[in-house]
């Protein structure tokens, strides 16, 4: 009996987890690549969880035993009408991401996704009224649920992605699905042929022990806080890699692996160890990190403090579960908890904050809730805030006094200065506030340190946070997303018409144009994919008409705001130049065949690429949308990803070729509609045959292989 209920729980868990990247990768075609696609999906994933489980607790409370596999099981074969497909996503809409996301993913995927979240919770509660052993203390069943979850996020990346498509994945789901159905009536008949007296039982129920409200607070607090360092820490490592599931499923994956290690049968890790361990990772990560400047050792401590925080959390949470007799309740409360921290990340911190200060918070908050928050002393309340302020103080004053933080100068100064604060902190670690509000004003100064250092503007949207800086003493600004330089322009009278970085006329760019204008071919219709701050705009001549389109609103208000950037105000003030909001393919879908001279596509440079944009369905609009003696000009630089292979598969499969420039600053490629023009290039030394590619399979709307093409 057991064998089957964990079957079924880790099947469930599979199938849950399966169908959350698998779904987030078919909205990118529609909506483009962005860690906002991930965390908004999984706002809607919790919200459905905490309906499962309400659900549940419904069902278990007020229907008989003997009843609820009939209504569980009716739920489960109604949901096989909409089991997940291409076909029923849509476009309309798009125009507001959350929106749209939130309505595609309810109309889509929301009943399947509702009847496999309730098995947890629900088996669960069927298998502590059965006669088996275990059955008094069923919790560790959850242990084996998240497993499956944990084994499905591995094994998506790893063979799901590289072997099998869209289609072909929702096939297998369908199937697993059905499996399910079959394994979950299987339960329910063992149930009742090994649980003679469960009718008694649940009658006996009724008086249930008493649950106080600082208790159903606490469920929901230790679950918020892992919830919104979730979401906060995928934001935070996911800005300036690719938007595929391969990364978002890191931080999921080891927060699932600390429900399996919370809800093991025997604890795997005591309360001791981990108080320790998690200020160790602190201290480790509150010393290290202002002198790392590797990009992956940076992510690897973000994810090992964001691993032990966690598993902190559920710790507790687990030492402080009731009863069997309030398992459901139980449940619900966390996915509450988890549902608030998903509201709290997408919805209000975009809202409130104008960068990713939501990680933060999470880790104050986690640090409040370090065993201990239970029994406060109430005479030392005063001293709990009064100190952590001093120590802000501490911070912040030395860099108002002098101009910049004196420590900042001198590295052995600056770690003796770490080192101190780390011992006085660690000297609160006894009191859960006074330390975690320690924590938060070391977090609080460090952010308004770093302020200070050259920042003109800072905004945020959907697709990540954008800031610009001033550098050296104001002679130029730049446009950064991440660690992605989007843009330069030097400030001078004289120099603010002259592009730079990617875009300088001494690069590829600037040599393309040289190509076009000495050869004398007419471009007077140019398309734009990607605006940055504009700098390709210098291009322009009062001859042409220049189309540009660009995802972002906040980028398209960035670089039109003179006070930033005045590429467009000063270099298109002659030229006809309309600028269309929205993504780039959707919109070019509605423009008529043959329309453009050149269509650049610049939406690469980012290390969040957009992947629909880089596929067979794409390649083939751009083609329609060039006349007969057309170019298209891509942009494929890359920090991570080999995106030239992938453009020389995609040429190849519509028997195009190109030239490459491999440029000190930026990688860029040229296609013709006219073969023939290539030649114009192959005479430039800077211009090579594109060489032929190793991936085997194009990239397409439904397939993408991430792994393949990583440098």
């Amino acid at each position: 009996m057991l064998a089957v209920f964990l079957i079924t729980l880790f099947l469930s868990a599979f199938l849950l987890f399966w169908i959350q990247p698998l779904f987030g990768k078919m909205a990118l075609p529609m909506l483009g690549g962005s860690p906002g696609v991930w965390n908004t999906a999984m706002l809607f994933f919790q919200l459905t969880l905490l309906v499962g489980y309400t659900y549940v607790h419904i069902l278990c409370k007020h229907i008989s035993i003997t009843v609820q596999p009939y209504v569980h099981i009716f739920v489960l074969c109604l949901a096989i009408t909409f089991l997940p497909n291409e076909e029923a996503s849509t476009t309309e809409g798009t125009e507001i991401p959350l929106v749209w996301l939130q309505v595609m993913l309810v109309t889509s995927i929301g009943l399947p996704f509702f009847a496999v979240s309730t098995s947890a919770p629900l088996l669960q509660r069927w298998f502590s009224l059965s006669d088996h052993l275990e059955a008094k203390s069923p919790y560790f069943l959850s242990a084996a649920s998240n497993l499956g979850s944990l084994a499905a996020l591995i094994c998506y990346p790893v063979f799901f992605e590289p072997l099998f498509r869209l289609t072909q994945q929702g096939r297998l789901w369908a199937a697993g699905y059905g499996l399910l159905i079959a394994l979950t009536t299987l339960c329910a008949i063992m149930l009742r042929s090994n649980s003679i007296t469960a009718v008694e039982q649940q009658r006996g129920l009724e008086n249930y022990t008493e649950i106080t409200s600082r208790q159903r607070f606490m469920w929901i607090a230790l679950s918020f806080a892992p919830s919104s360092l979730l979401l906060g820490v995928t934001a935070h490592i996911t800005t300036d890699v690719a938007a595929v599931p391969l990364l978002w499923v890191i931080p999921l994956a080891l927060y699932l692996l600390t429900f399996v290690i919370a809800f093991a049968r025997k604890p795997l890790l005591s309360h001791s160890f981990l108080s320790k361990t998690q200020l160790a990772t602190l201290f480790g990560a509150f010393i290290l990190l202002p002198h790392i400047d590797s990009t992956m050792t940076i992510i690897l401590i973000h994810l090992a403090l964001f691993f032990v925080l966690v598993q902190v959390c559920h710790s507790e949470l687990v030492r402080i579960k009731p009863g069997v007799d309030h398992l459901t309740e139980f449940y619900f409360f966390i996915a509450l908890g988890g549902a608030l921290g998903g509201v709290f990340n997408t919805l209000l911190a975009p809202l409130i904050f104008n960068g990713i200060y939501e990680y933060g918070l999470a880790i104050i908050i986690a640090c409040l809730l370090r065993p201990g928050i239970l029994s406060l002393d109430k005479k030392e309340r005063v001293e709990d805030f009064v100190i952590p302020l001093g120590i802000l103080a501490i911070i912040v004053i030395p860099d108002y006094l002098f101009g910049g933080n004196p420590m900042h100068s001198y590295t052995a100064l600056f770690l003796t200065y770490q080192i101190v604060l780390a011992a006085l902190i660690y000297r609160f670690r006894e009191s859960a506030i006074r330390f975690g509000l320690s924590i938060g004003a070391v977090l609080v100064g460090a952010a308004l340190l770093v302020s200070h250092e050259n920042l003109v503007a800072q905004e945020r949207s959907f697709f990540g946070v954008y800031r610009v800086l001033s550098i050296d003493t104001g002679k130029a600004h730049y446009f950064v997303h991440g660690t992605t330089l989007h843009g330069i322009q030097l400030r001078s009278e004289a120099e603010q018409k002259e592009p730079q970085g990617y875009y300088a006329r001494s690069g590829a760019l600037g040599q393309f144009f040289s190509v076009l204008d000495s050869n004398h071919l007419s471009v007077s219709d140019i398309g734009l994919v990607g605006l940055g701050a504009g700098a390709t705009l210098c291009y322009m001549r009062p001859d042409q008409d220049w189309v540009i389109y660009e995802i972002d609103p906040v980028v398209a208000r960035i670089a039109q705001d003179q006070h930033l950037f005045t590429y467009w105000s000063k270099c298109a003030e002659s030229t006809s130049t309309s600028l269309v909001l929205g993504d780039a393919r959707l919109s070019l879908e509605k423009e008529s065949d043959g329309r453009y001279d050149l269509l650049i596509m610049d939406a690469y440079s980012s290390d969040a690429i957009p992947i629909h944009l880089l596929t067979k369905q794409s390649m083939h609009l751009y083609q329609s949308k060039i006349n007969s003696s057309g170019f298209l000009l891509f942009h494929v630089s890359n920090k991570h990803l080999d995106l030239p292979r992938v453009l020389a598969a995609l040429l190849a499969d519509a028997n195009l070729d190109g030239r490459i420039n491999y440029g000190k600053k930026a990688i860029w490629v040229v296609v013709a509609a006219d073969q023939s023009n290539l030649e114009l290039f192959s005479a430039h030394p800077n211009w090579e045959p594109l060489p032929p590619s190793s991936v085997r399979n194009v990239w397409t709307d439904d397939f993408s292989n991430i792994l393949n093409v990583l440098k």
